[in-house]
């Protein structure tokens, strides 16, 4: 995690580190945060730069304007396709 650091930040970075196999929404990584939880803006605002510094993966969720996002930092997630079933049965394959 580059650049200047936040308590903010930091917690939420430490957040998706703990929940590294799951792809969340804002409104997940809001609740999980529990009573820390910085506003929800800036929840927004630190999504999309942890994103930009390529440390969270952000997928689109179905056809609408909703967006999951998954901690993907150290792993060497170019060597593989993400695929996710829309069949409620929440199995994903990773495809080398």
């Amino acid at each position: 995690m580059s650049g200047y650091q936040t308590r903010q930040k930091e917690l939420l970075f430490e957040f998706l580190r703990e929940h590294q196999g799951q792809q969340l929404t804002i409104d997940e990584i809001i609740s999980g945060l529990g009573s820390n939880t910085p506003g929800k803006s800036t929840v927004y605002r630190l999504m999309a730069r942890l994103t930009d510094e390529g440390e969270v993966q952000r997928f689109a969720k179905g056809d609408r304007r909703k967006f999951l996002y998954q901690f993907v930092s150290g792993s060497d997630c170019s060597c593989h396709l993400h695929l996710r079933s829309y069949m409620r049965c929440s199995i994903r394959e990773y495809l080398q």
